[in-house]
């Protein structure tokens, strides 16, 4: 079972990191917009570290669209797919295109996505989009990075998704802790050695995405193999 704490949890270790747990020297509102910072921070070092993990698929829906809503929850993108053929799950990547590229599709005929670009909501600029070109009535996934959570003032939310990895979120007590006594205008130096040793613990231990898995090279070039049905997989080229 993941680790789990909540927001006001956090905030109490970090205030007792920073020894100012009968402080009123920093705000509530400081202290939570430091864990948002922080929380956001370590997010990006875990993502760095291994994307898989905070992946999610967004179904585009095959209705010959050519604009969709990136989700809410969107950070970036890791690839957009088409499926071929229903009855086979078979999925095929489709490239991004940049600047001028778009041009070259826009007459294209064809029923089958060649490329897609991104586009900013004009009513709602909060609102990534995506554009999918040529139209198209395939069945289609946007492969996404989920943005990091950003925690409310009343100190429940959960914060399981960041931080159940192996005590990572001692990485954001320590930085709350040293926000606060930067404006204490205290002495940081062991606070920020002791994170320095988290971070080199979490950019170690991060990169094993399986105990059991170690790294490999990835294979391009082989013609496959065939199972003990007889059937031959492979790698396609597109």
């Amino acid at each position: 079972m993941a680790r789990t704490e909540t927001a006001g949890n956090l905030i109490t270790r970090a205030k007792e990191r920073a020894d100012m747990e009968n402080s009123n020297f920093i705000s509530d509102a400081e202290w939570y917009r430091s864990l948002n910072v922080w929380t956001a921070r370590l997010w990006n070092l875990l993502v760095k570290a291994d994307p898989d993990r905070y992946t999610r698929a967004q179904t585009l829906a095959a209705d010959g669209s050519t604009v969709y809503d990136c989700a809410a929850d969107y950070m970036g993108t890791v690839r957009v797919d088409y499926q071929t053929d229903s009855s086979q799950s078979i999925w095929v990547e489709i490239p991004r295109l940049y600047g001028t590229e778009e041009n070259r599709l826009i007459q294209d005929q064809s029923d089958y996505p060649r490329g897609y670009t991104f586009r900013y909501n004009a009513t709602t600029p909060s609102t990534q989009q995506i554009t999918i070109l040529p139209p198209s009535s395939y069945a289609m996934r946007h492969l996404y990075i989920v943005a990091p959570p950003s925690y409310a003032t009343d100190g429940t939310d959960s914060a399981e998704l960041v931080m159940g990895i192996s005590g990572f979120e001692e990485y954001v007590v320590i930085g709350m802790a040293i926000d606060a006594r930067i404006k204490e205008e205290s002495s940081v130096v062991q606070l920020r050695q002791s994170q320095a040793d988290i971070t080199a613990h979490l950019e170690e231990a991060a990169e094993n995405r399986s105990v059991s898995d170690a790294g490999h090279v990835t294979d391009v070039r082989s013609s496959g193999y065939i199972d003990a049905a007889g059937i031959r997989w492979g790698r396609r080229d597109f």
